[in-house]
C-alpha cells in the first residue's frame, strides 16, 4: 500500500469535511441510540479528558458548565452518560466544527501507531474510528490490514467488515463505511493498476466471495449486476457531496472492480498469447474471475465455485475449485493446464475428484470433475463415458498405443502416459525415417527406454523425455552397439514412414 499524501492544510480541512458530512450535526446533547452522551459532529462524553478538549476548542462555557465537565471527568464510566446529558450547553455550528478539530487528533491512536502519514488512507482510519469509538477497533482486522499494506484486504474490511453491531442503524451505518471506503481506496492509483495490485484485488474477492455477495444482495449491486434490495451506494452518493467531490462517487461493486479486471486480463494475453481470444475484455465477466487465496487464507471458502459459462480460475499450490458446467480456464504457477500434455503434470481421478500433480509433488484438485474446463484427457473421458459436451474431443491415437499398452501397463505407466509415450514413439520414427521402417522395437528391462532396430542401425528413445516434452520431437541417441532391451512389440502391418 503506498500512502496518497497530503499537506497538512488540505488534510486537516478534507478530514473535518469528511466526519462533519457522514456525523448529524446535534446542537444540543442527546442520545443517539447508543447509549451515550453526544454533542456537536458527534462528540461524546464517555471519555476523561473533556476538560482538556473543550480547553482547546476555545469554546466559552460558564464556570458552572466547566464544573459539569469536570464532573464528567471524573465519574466512572456507568455515570458519564448521565451526567453528558444533562449538559445544558447549545452549540452553532462553527462551535462544533471547533470542537471538531479539537477531538481528531484523539482518534488518531491506531494511525499513529501504524505510522500514517497525513493521507486519505490515514483520514479514512480516523472517520471509523470518530464513529466507532479507539477501543471499538483496538484488534479489528482492518487495522492488522492496513499494517500488512493490503490495500484490498483494508477496503473489504473498512466496506463490509466494519460497520458495527448495532441492527437498528446497520444501514445507515453501511452507507457511511461505503463513503470512507471510497476515502480509503481500492487502488493506489486506479488509473494504473498493474497486475500483482490485480491479483491482490481478486484474491481478496475470492476470499471473502460469500460475505460480500450476502452483503450486495441487501444493500447493493452483487458481482453478476444483479440489483439488491437497497442500493445504499446511490444514498451515499446523495446524501455526502462534499466527501465524493472530493474523492469520486462510491461505485458499484463492478465498477469498482473494473480497473482490476482488465489489468489481470491483459496480463493474461501477454502471458498465454495462443489464448488471448477467449480472454478478450468482452468475454470474461467480472464475477467470472477466481484468483486462489492461498494456503492459509481459504478458511471462509475452501473450495471456489465457479458459474456459469466462461470462468478464469487462478489457482494456488493446494487450490480446491467446482464447476458445474465445465466451461473455464485453469491457470497454476504461471502455466495453462491443458490436459495429458502437460509436461511434469500427472492428472489422475480420485474418487469423483481430478487432482493435478506437478514435478515437486504440489497438487490442485477440481471437486466432481465431469470433463471440460479447457483439458484434453482423452483416456479420462473414454473411462468415465464423458461426452462431447463434457470433455475436449480426443485426438486420434498414435497406431503404436495399442501395441504398446500391454509392457507400459505392466511398467506402471498410466494411460495418459501411454498416449503421450506412443505420440513420442510416433516422432521419433518420423525423424529417423531415413533408416526405414522399424524391423524390430525393444523395451529396456528397466522400463526407461524404447528402441527400435533398423537393419544395422539402432535408435533409442528416452521415456522419460517422452513424458517431460509431449508431442515434441525427442531427444534421441542413435548407437550400432547391442542395448539392454527385450523385443516386445512388431509394427504395425503395412507401416511406412514417409
Amino acid at each position: 500500500m503506498n500512502f496518497v499524501n497530503m499537506d497538512r492544510d488540505t488534510y486537516a480541512a478534507r478530514l473535518q469535511l469528511t466526519i462533519a458530512e457522514t456525523e448529524s450535526l446535534h446542537a444540543r446533547v442527546q442520545d443517539v441510540g447508543d447509549g451515550k452522551a453526544t454533542i456537536g459532529w458527534g462528540y461524546t462524553f464517555n471519555r476523561n479528558d473533556n476538560h482538556a478538549i473543550w480547553q482547546a476548542s476555545g469554546i466559552n462555557l460558564t464556570d458552572a458548565q466547566w464544573n459539569e465537565i469536570r464532573a464528567m471527568d471524573a465519574a466512572p464510566a456507568q455515570d458519564k452518560t448521565r451526567l453528558g446529558l444533562a449538559f445544558g450547553r447549545e452549540l452553532s455550528a462553527a462551535e462544533a466544527n471547533q470542537l471538531l478539530v479539537a477531538s481528531a487528533d484523539t482518534y488518531a491512536t491506531h494511525a499513529d501507531a501504524l505510522g500514517m502519514p497525513d493521507s486519505r488512507e490515514r483520514l479514512a482510519l480516523i472517520s471509523v474510528t470518530y464513529n466507532r469509538g479507539v477501543g471499538a477497533m483496538r484488534g479489528h482486522a482492518l487495522l492488522d490490514a492496513i499494517g500488512n499494506g493490503d490495500r484490498a484486504e483494508a477496503w473489504y474490511q473498512l466496506r463490509y467488515n466494519c460497520w458495527g453491531s448495532s441492527t437498528q442503524y446497520e444501514a445507515g451505518l453501511r452507507k457511511r463505511r461505503l463513503v470512507e471506503a471510497q476515502v480509503l481506496g481500492l487502488y493506489d492509483d486506479p488509473a494504473n493498476v498493474g497486475a500483482e495490485e490485480a491479483r491482490s484485488v481478486f484474491r481478496m474477492v475470492t476470499q471473502h466471495r460469500d460475505d460480500i455477495e450476502a452483503v450486495e444482495r441487501r444493500f447493493g449491486e452483487t458481482l453478476d449486476g444483479q440489483a439488491g434490495l437497497r442500493d445504499l451506494r446511490a444514498l451515499a452518493n446523495r446524501d455526502y457531496p462534499g466527501v465524493t467531490g472530493q474523492f469520486g462517487q462510491v461505485p458499484t461493486l463492478r465498477e469498482s472492480l473494473e480497473p482490476a479486471r482488465l489489468a489481470l486480463l491483459a496480463q493474461l494475453r501477454e502471458d498465454h498469447p495462443h489464448l488471448a481470444e477467449v480472454l478478450a475484455d468482452d468475454r470474461i465477466d467480472t464475477a467470472s474471475i477466481h484468483v486462489d487465496p492461498g494456503p492459509g487464507e481459504r478458511e471462509d471458502n475452501p473450495a471456489m465455485q465457479g458459474g456459469q459459462g466462461m470462468d478464469v480460475f487462478l489457482l494456488e499450490d493446494g487450490a480446491v475449485l467446482r464447476d458445474t458446467d465445465g466451461q473455464g480456464m485453469l491457470f497454476w504457477n504461471g502455466r495453462a493446464l491443458t490436459g495429458s500434455s502437460d509436461a511434469g503434470l500427472a492428472y489422475r481421478m480420485q474418487g469423483g475428484d481430478l487432482s493435478v500433480t506437478d514435478e515437486r509433488g504440489q497438487s490442485v484438485r477440481i471437486e466432481n470433475y465431469s470433463g471440460g474446463l479447457g483439458l484434453h484427457l482423452p483416456h479420462l473421458a473414454n473411462l468415465r463415458g464423458w461426452d462431447d459436451a463434457q470433455a475436449t474431443p480426443p485426438q486420434a491415437s498414435s497406431p503404436w498405443f495399442a501395441q504398446m499398452a500391454q509392457p507400459l501397463t505392466a511398467a506402471g505407466y498410466s494411460p495418459a502416459e501411454q498416449h503421450r509415450i506412443a505420440g513420442a514413439w510416433e516422432h521419433h520414427l518420423a525423424r529417423h525415417a531415413h533408416f526405414g521402417a522399424p524391423d524390430r522395437v525393444f523395451f529396456s528391462h528397466d522400463g526407461e527406454s524404447i528402441a527400435a532396430l533398423h537393419g544395422h542401425a539402432l535408435s533409442e528413445m528416452q521415456i522419460r523425455d517422452a513424458l517431460m516434452v509431449p508431442g515434441d520431437p525427442m531427444r534421441q541417441t542413435h548407437h550400432d552397439e547391442q542395448t539392454n532391451a527385450t523385443d516386445f512389440v512388431v509394427p504395425p502391418t503395412q507401416r511406412r514412414m514417409a
